[in-house]
């Protein structure tokens, strides 16, 4: 019998990446490991991040890469109430890739309640944004209902920092649904 190995899919949720948004070291680690990954391996590797407002300067700053928009008009929401979550969000999706890796697809989840901010995390005084819970759970709650609309389903999905914490937590008590199982991994940086 002949074996059919097929590549591993991972995805790389997070709330900042080099070179679209960056705060920190984060966005140093959310480039540069999806990179190294798929230049030394046989993996199919995408990350899923905001589309703040200083992706979409990038970009225009940017006109030779190419974004498009692959999902929209879709709703996220919570079927239970959490701590008073009971806001439905319309949110969209878009594409493109790394500029020096064309083969790690980036999607940018819109929510421009949250992400059409100057800043990633703080106002303009330096104060941590008081829904930054509420926007990071909606966030992580987008990614499984754009997740469910492609025929790409990740083997594992590899979290990182607090941004992205919830989303083992929702896979492991049933708060969303995948096409097949995913494994979890969460790095704290």
């Amino acid at each position: 019998l002949m074996m059919i190995s097929r590549k591993k899919k991972i995805l790389f949720p997070v709330a900042e990446c080099e070179p679209f948004a960056k705060t920190g070291g984060l966005a140093d680690v959310a480039s540069a490991l999806p990179i190294q990954i798929v230049n030394n391996s046989d993996y199919d590797i995408r990350a899923i991040m905001p589309f703040y407002t200083k992706v979409e300067e990038y970009f225009e700053n940017h006109p030779n890469l190419p974004i498009s928009t692959v999902f929209e008009d879709q709703e996220v929401s919570f079927d239970k109430f959490y701590h008073g979550m009971k806001k439905v969000y319309s949110f969209n999706v878009l594409q493109s890739y790394f500029p020096d890796n064309h083969k790690v697809i980036v999607y940018f989840i819109d929510i421009p309640e949250f992400f059409n901010r100057e800043n990633l995390y703080v106002d303009e005084k330096g104060n941590v944004f008081p829904d930054s819970a509420e926007m990071f759970a909606y966030f992580s709650k987008s990614i499984f209902e754009f997740l469910n609309t492609l025929d790409w389903i990740p083997d594992i999905i590899h979290c990182h920092d607090w941004h992205t914490g919830l989303i083992p937590l929702f896979i492991n008590h049933n708060i969303v649904s995948m096409k097949a199982p995913v494994k979890t991994i969460l790095t704290i940086h």
